[in-house]
């Protein structure tokens, strides 16, 4: 007996786009206890984490603004050209590292690393970079 799957009479079956909201796509949870800090996980696999913030960006604004800082955990891997753009799209056009006071190497555009000391050495405790003025002229 051979059966076959009965014909869906010229129904045409479509895939429909279905609106998700920012807050949907991640899980916000505290960093540490007695912190502001929070981290954001996704709740899909592999989300980009430059494409959550064009299509919400307002939702990591605001977590940025009222907690003072926002961990991204879990979402896809970026290179350094890729942190600079989601950098750029959070925060505007990145500085240049400016009156170099300690050795660093440029990796994609205005992303550096971080100092590089021997291990053996101590870095002060110190303000980044507060001898520019990083406000100026720049959005919020």
């Amino acid at each position: 007996m051979n059966r076959r799957t009965p014909a869906l009479g010229g129904i045409r079956r479509a895939r429909k786009a279905v609106p998700v909201s920012g807050e949907a796509l991640v899980r916000v949870q505290p960093l540490h206890d007695g912190t502001r800090m929070v981290s954001c996980t996704p709740t899909v696999p592999l989300l980009d984490a430059r494409e959550w913030l064009a299509g919400s960006g307002s939702v990591l604004r605001r977590l940025r603004d009222e907690h003072g800082a926002v961990l991204l955990r879990g979402f896809s891997p970026l290179d350094a050209e890729g942190l600079g753009e989601l950098a750029t799209a959070l925060s505007g056009e990145l500085l240049d590292y400016n009156n170099r006071s300690t050795p660093r190497t440029r990796v994609s555009g205005n992303v550096f690393t971080s100092t590089e000391y021997p291990a053996d050495q101590s870095i002060p405790m110190h303000n980044e970079m507060s001898y520019t003025d990083a406000g100026a002229g720049r959005p919020g």
